[in-house]
């Protein structure tokens, strides 16, 4: 795990390529079998980060702090797509005890694959504010960005049959 300190360091440096790659990291030493899951059912176990846009860095790290005992965290922004980015690779790298990061296919197809390449490596697939993608879709999203498609349940079981 990375410290505070280099969390804010990492964030401020505006790299974002750089943290994507340190995020993606991660991720391939969690989960180096390149599966992505998701989920069709709604609730389960994701604890869900709202950030406002250009929220400060402190708060942002102060609300990754308050993640202990998660089994996965779903980053969300209000902000720009980069903005986004540079919110979920650090998740996955401040977080790297907490088994799964989120992404949401409702941002849209592309930013949800790009996603996968920082840092996430779960999909949630549940019907939010009455938009929902057919399963076909979100696992042809996980197979696009390179990734084997899997689904679990809410409680991050995966299913055998998939």
């Amino acid at each position: 795990m990375i410290t505070r300190q280099q969390a804010l360091e990492m964030f401020e440096s505006n790299d974002l390529i750089g943290l994507g790659m340190a995020a993606d990291e991660v991720r391939r030493e969690l989960h180096p079998e390149g599966l992505v899951t998701y989920c069709l059912e709604p609730g389960g176990a994701v604890t869900t980060l709202d950030f406002a846009a250009q929220e400060s860095l402190d708060r942002i790290v102060g609300k990754l702090e308050s993640t202990a005992g998660c089994a996965a965290v779903m980053p969300r922004s209000e902000g720009t797509g980069a903005e986004y980015l540079k919110i979920l690779s650090l998740t996955r790298i401040y977080l790297d005890h907490v088994p799964h990061i989120q992404a949401s296919w409702q941002a849209g197809s592309k930013m949800g694959q790009i996603a996968l390449r920082f840092g996430a490596d779960d999909i949630n697939g549940a019907e939010t504010g009455g938009l929902r993608a057919t399963e076909e879709e979100i696992r042809r999203m996980i197979r696009d960005a390179g990734f084997i498609p899997k689904q679990r349940d809410a409680r991050f079981e995966l299913y055998f049959l998939n």
